[in-house]
């Protein structure tokens, strides 16, 4: 379906006289959105489709080649095969980033198209075959209290009391902890004192 409407080629509303004297261009479509998120994951996922499009490597204008995208589909480029290789290299991406760069894909050509109802059609083919993320149950667990404490050194070794005491006293993180030098520990204070050092920190504050 896609391919037998590409090869119709509907030309978008805004080249239908002249299109050099259109003053709207892709920005438009980034900028018709008020939420940030959306404008920088619409940004992203056109990048992407169009790096893919033209085979590019380096860094690139977005802008100029979302306009001369538009230019090419206005003259009669195959936009459906562009999609369906595209979406095909996503494949093997994870179904919640497919889902993203198919809905992109779905705004940007309702926009270019001005939301011409014929394109409605092909459009809603696009997502066909990509995974579903199952939903998983997740059930609340209780806090690890003191006595799930004692249990767990009864059965350690030296070293795993010496962790499990340390996570359980400062509340820092296991790959923090791990990072943890001997001169990141200050045995002599009362109490003793773990300092984690920025470049491991989670929230890069030491």
């Amino acid at each position: 379906m896609l391919n037998s409407y590409s090869h119709n080629c509907i030309i978008p509303w805004w080249f239908h006289n002249n299109a050099a004297s259109v003053k709207r261009d892709i920005s438009d479509f980034f900028n018709g959105y008020p939420k940030e998120t959306t404008r920088k994951t619409y940004h992203s996922g056109m990048r992407t489709f169009f790096r893919s499009v033209y085979g590019l490597r380096d860094a690139f204008d977005m802008i100029d080649y979302g306009n001369k995208y538009l230019r090419e589909i206005a003259e009669g480029r195959d936009w459906g095969a562009d999609v369906r290789r595209f979406l095909a290299e996503q494949s093997t991406a994870p179904p919640k980033t497919q889902f993203v760069r198919r809905s992109t894909l779905k705004s940007f050509f309702r926009w270019a198209f001005y939301d011409d109802p014929m394109i409605e059609g092909e459009l809603t083919t696009l997502g066909r075959g990509i995974r579903r993320v199952r939903r998983v149950a997740v059930s609340e667990k209780a806090p690890i209290d003191k006595s799930d404490i004692m249990r767990l050194l009864q059965v350690a070794d030296v070293r795993m009391r010496a962790l499990i005491l340390c996570l359980a006293s400062t509340g820092c993180r296991v790959g923090e902890l791990l990072q943890l030098r001997m001169n990141d520990v200050e045995l002599d204070k009362k109490p003793p004192v773990v300092h984690i050092r920025r470049e491991y920190a989670k929230n890069k504050q030491g």
